[in-house]
């Protein structure tokens, strides 16, 4: 595995840290096997901290989030699978 150097925490992660995390207890409250509410991941500021602190790399395999395609599109292949690598 390769290190990844932390960044500091986003500014939205500080100012709503206390309100998630009493959401989150009270959902954990009414169901032990709760799990946290992963759209709070889909902010824009979380997301461009995470994609700075993988050098725009997928953090489990190995290949760039976003690819341009020949075409000019871009491509997002973690979002689809690796089959949507095929023709790179």
């Amino acid at each position: 595995m390769r290190h990844i150097k932390r960044f500091p925490e986003p500014a939205i992660l500080k100012e709503k840290q206390t309100e998630w995390q009493e959401k989150y207890n009270a959902k954990l409250d009414a169901d032990p096997h709760a799990r946290p509410d992963s759209s709070k991941y889909a902010h824009k500021e979380i997301k461009d901290t995470l994609y700075a602190m993988s050098y725009g790399k997928c953090f489990f395999i190995p290949i760039l989030l976003k690819l341009q395609r020949q075409d000019g599109s871009q491509c997002y292949p973690c979002n689809r699978g690796i089959g949507s690598l095929s023709g790179f």
